[in-house]
This record gives structure tokens, sequence and C-alpha cells, in this order.
């Protein structure tokens, strides 16, 4: 019997997440993150390697689960990066969404007009899916 195996589930209640003021439980990250999975599932999303491209917050891990759990891989996209060199990372990761935290959702409209191959083959979902107002089958 391995360590993993015998350590018991944390109750939905406790603290999973906490980032600055903000913090998440176990329940609560599950939730958002099964949301966001069966919202990525709906788009035909499976096998399938996704941005994420958020803030560090909550958020972040919420989505970086959410597509885990949803059957993607991610490439995490620092949104600090210059505009060109997350379009770079985009082409030469040949993703097939790009998932983003309304914080940066601007930002990346201008990435999607620099990459022109992301824009026919890929799917842009940068309407702050990561946040809380996301909803299953659209965000906000």
């Amino acid at each position: 019997m391995n360590a993993s195996s015998s350590r018991q589930p944390s109750p939905p209640e406790a603290t999973a997440v906490v980032f600055e003021d903000q913090e998440l439980s176990y329940g609560e990250l599950n939730t958002r993150a099964n949301r966001l999975a069966h919202w990525l599932r709906a788009l035909g999303i499976g096998p399938e390697v996704l941005a994420v491209c958020v803030e560090r917050s909550v958020e972040m891990i919420m989505g970086l689960l959410g597509v885990l759990k949803a059957g993607g891989a991610y490439v995490p996209l620092d949104p600090d990066y210059p505009v060109e060199r997350l379009a770079f990372m985009a082409e030469d990761a040949q993703l097939a969404v790009q998932l983003c935290h309304k914080a940066t959702k601007d930002r990346h409209a201008n990435m999607r007009s620099a990459d022109s191959r992301l824009g026919r083959r890929g799917r842009h979902h940068c309407r702050g899916v990561c946040g809380q107002s996301h909803a299953a089958g659209r965000a906000g």
C-alpha cells in the first residue's frame, strides 16, 4: 500500500486553494473545475492541447484542473509575455483552444490578430472562462 492510497480524502468544506484574499474549498474547486470541463467537452475538446493564459489566481488552478478533467492537456502561457511571443508559442504548440482570464481578455484579442494560423484552425475562448461568472455552456 502506498501513501497516496491510504490518505483520506479532504472534506469538501476544507480549504484547497488560497491566493491573496481569495480562497476556494475543495468542494468549490471541484464544482468549478467540473463546470469548465463539461463546457470544454461541449466544445468538442477531448485529448487536445489548450493554452491557459491567466494571471496567477485561484481561477488559474480551477482552469488547469478543468482542462485535465476534460481530458485535455495544457500549455501555460504567461500573460506578461509580448504578444508576438505568445502567438509564436500558440503556433508552435498547435493549440486548439485558448482560455484566458477576464483580466487578460483584451491582450488576447491582439494575439488573435497576430496569429493567423491559430485564427484559422484554432478556437479562442477568451471571455473569462475561468472566472466566477462562468456558467455551463457559456462564459461571462
